[in-house]
């Protein structure tokens, strides 16, 4: 799923913008790891060298092992209940436990899990359940527990509600067969069922659960290669591997599994480098150059991708409430020479609120991905000039024009994240040449987490920096998560009838070039409202100890078992 566009990235301008400048200044202030040149990380041998030529896996396990030290840089979930995690630790953990219906490969394929799906019309799903799948305590999975996952996951309240909007019912229709009838065609349903969406936990346990299910003293109880075994609130997450998983061929290597919360990007390098932790994947940019240097492990860049970075619009109600203002605020930041200065490689400028690679993917027939081009080479044209000092004096009349008065506009980011950090004083600087004042405020891991989930927490901020990222590969989902008026991500309430009406139109139809056409449809109505920005698509930045192998290094690791299949290196 490499990016193909030409016209993706602009030119590779030289750095003697204003901007770039700044990102120099910044890498002197907040680094002190060396030099950003491209080179092999030290590793087993035969392994993969840093670069965006990447790969989906590293290595296969040799053996055994006792233990797999982890860090999670996004720090402490809020969550274990997969269908409300919908955030990178949380789902992380949460799906090495809890398996979803149909399994996502590393290369985003589809295939059987729990489930066989078939479609006998399209408004039928039928899911033949595997024989012989257990929960952790030794009873069967049945029917009953799939509907009541489903249900769960399809609750309004829930986090991931929105993606089951086309369902009618879902019943047991036979003591391993549940069919899910829907209310019209929907032809993103069957892609999220591999995904955290349609994780699948006991109906018994979590209903006893209640309100604690996922919660530190409750966990949960799935069928997946490790058993929940303690959390220790501020400090980490311990998993045990499931001796009597009913996939013997995939079985867990590891006997246990500590997940240490490490949100400091400093800490977080000196720990792979000294081995005190023995892998992470989210690897902080910032950390590139002294994670590329140490003879621990392998530091690897990995695709395909659905990762992309993000400034989200929290509130339109104040400062930022014209379109022109908020134009004039992402005009002011430069894109390439964040990719090429802080991500040094792993990273592509983005020009739209759709990362590239959400449609221009292998599952995205030629004939519909070319709409897509098209459409994406006149935003590129548009906007690849944006941060240099053209733009930022376009900006500034913007605006003026707007009736700016010097009101600060409130930054979250996330404290500790040295890229992030990076990231937010450069556009910090380069908005203050456009006479527009940002207000930097770091926020502590759990913060930042709740703040994506309750609106409370999002009080007195107007724009969030982070990652974020697609389960499935295509555009119709991160759509749905952002632009729909009921979507649990649309942070700022944006609705708009015809963008409605074009994305539904775009999810019943199973013609791929007509989806195509209705998405694009509703991109050039939205990318007006300037609600979100998507600044870059990067690379899974992954780092595994030498001792070690058999890593997903693809971005499916979120929706999979992931840390399952690391064992001994050879």
């Amino acid at each position: 799923m490499s990016i193909t566009l030409s016209a993706s990235g602009g030119r590779r301008r030289a750095a003697t913008t204003t901007a770039a400048v700044a990102v120099a200044g910044l890498l002197a202030a907040c680094s002190s790891t060396g030099s950003s040149t491209p080179g092999t990380a030290g590793g087993a041998s035969g392994s993969p060298s840093a670069t965006p030529s990447s790969v989906s896996s590293f290595g296969a396990a040799a053996g055994p092992v006792d233990e797999i030290k982890w860090g999670l840089p996004y720090g402490e979930p809020n969550t274990l209940d997969p269908v409300n995690g919908a955030y990178y630790s949380a789902s992380m953990v949460s799906m090495n436990m809890c398996e979803p219906l149909l399994r996502l490969g590393n290369d985003y394929s589809v295939s059987p899990g729990l489930a066989t799906l078939t479609q006998p019309d399209p408004k039928t799903i039928k899911l033949a359940l595997t024989p012989g799948v257990t929960f952790w305590d030794g009873s069967p999975l049945t029917a009953d527990d799939v509907v009541w996952s489903l249900d769960h996951a399809r609750d309004p309240a829930s986090v991931v509600g929105f993606l089951f909007t086309a369902v009618d019912t879902v019943k047991a229709t036979g003591p391993q067969e549940v069919t899910v009838s829907l209310k019209q065609p929907d032809s993103l349903l069957p892609l999220e069922l591999a995904t955290f969406a349609g994780a699948v936990q006991q109906k018994a346990f979590s209903q006893k659960a209640g309100k604690n299910l996922g919660a530190a003293g409750t966990g949960v109880m799935c069928t997946g290669p490790f058993t929940f075994g303690e959390w220790t609130a501020g400090r980490a997450i311990t998993l045990l591997r499931n001796d009597a998983y009913w996939d013997k061929a995939r079985a867990a290597k590891a006997k246990k599994v500590t997940l240490s919360f490490v949100t400091d990007s400093a800490a977080l390098a000196q720990s792979l480098a000294t081995g005190e932790l023995d892998g992470a994947y989210e690897i902080p940019a910032a950390v590139i150059p002294k994670l590329r240097k140490t003879d621990s492990g392998t530091l690897v860049f990995g695709s395909p991708s659905q990762l992309y970075l993000t400034a989200s619009l929290l509130n339109v109600q104040g400062v930022l409430a014209k379109p022109e203002m908020r134009k004039a605020l992402f005009m002011t930041i430069d894109r390439t020479a964040v990719a090429q200065a802080i991500f040094q490689g792993a990273a592509q400028p983005s020009w739209t609120g759709m990362n590239p690679d959400s449609w221009d993917n292998a599952a995205t027939p030629p004939e519909a991905r070319k709409i897509w081009q098209d459409a994406y080479a006149g935003f590129a044209t548009e906007r690849k000039a944006w941060g240099s000092a053209t733009a930022i004096a376009e900006a500034k009349q913007l605006a003026t024009a707007a009736g700016y008065d010097g009101t600060p506009i409130v930054l979250a980011t996330l404290a500790g994240d040295a890229t992030q950090s990076q990231i937010a004083q450069l556009w910090q600087a380069s908005a203050k040449q456009a006479g527009i004042t940002i207000e930097i405020k770091q926020l502590q891991a759990i913060e930042y987490s709740t703040a994506t989930t309750d609106p409370k927490k999002r009080q007195g901020l107007d724009v969030s920096l982070g990652s974020s990222f697609n389960g499935a590969p295509t555009a119709l989902e991160p759509m749905l998560f952002v632009y729909l008026p009921d979507s649990f991500f649309n942070y700022t309430g944006y609705s708009d009838d015809r963008v409605t009406a074009a994305i539904n139109a775009a999810r019943t139809t199973s013609d791929p070039v007509e989806q195509a056409r209705k998405m694009v449809e509703a991109q050039s109505v939205y990318e007006e409202a300037y609600v979100q920005a998507t600044l870059l698509q990067y690379n899974e930045i992954a780092f595994l100890n030498k001792r070690l192998s058999g890593m997903t290094t693809s971005f499916a690791y979120l929706n999979q078992a992931s840390l399952s299949t690391i064992g001994a290196a050879g």
